[in-house]
């Protein structure tokens, strides 16, 4: 054992004495009557995290497929108008291709698929065929 090991222990030697001595005070006390239930919360919610995470990574994943499906719809008309204003952060947006988008952050892709599909909408007429 290491120190910090045997600090840890001592530690804990401690605190089980000092449980083990103050027993009766501490089950009169008003405080340990929100133990219990708090103890079943925490037991209960042990193991549970990846159960949970797991239908929200798919709907995450099926929600990023599905947005890098329809960014190339709205890119190419966005590249032209791009072109046409001589806006060149519109046009730097605008040019991502697949392998840059696929290399995006989660964060980073729904930063920039907002400020494209805000770009759109404020375009929307220059954007009608």
């Amino acid at each position: 054992m290491d120190a910090r090991e045997e600090k840890q222990y001592a530690m804990t030697t401690v605190l089980v004495q000092f449980l083990a001595d103050n027993a009766e005070a501490i089950g009169a006390s008003e405080v340990a009557a929100d133990i219990p239930p708090a103890y079943q919360r925490l037991t209960a919610a042990v193991g549970a995290a990846p159960v949970n995470t797991k239908p929200t990574t798919a709907q995450a994943t099926s929600a990023r497929t599905a947005l890098r499906k329809a960014l190339p719809v709205v890119l190419g008309p966005l590249t032209s108008i791009a072109t046409k204003t001589n806006d060149p952060a519109l046009r730097a947006r605008a040019t991502l291709n697949d392998g840059q988008l696929r290399k995006m952050r989660p964060e980073e892709l729904r930063d920039v698929a907002g400020a494209l599909l805000d770009t759109a909408d404020a375009r929307a007429t220059e954007l009608k065929p």
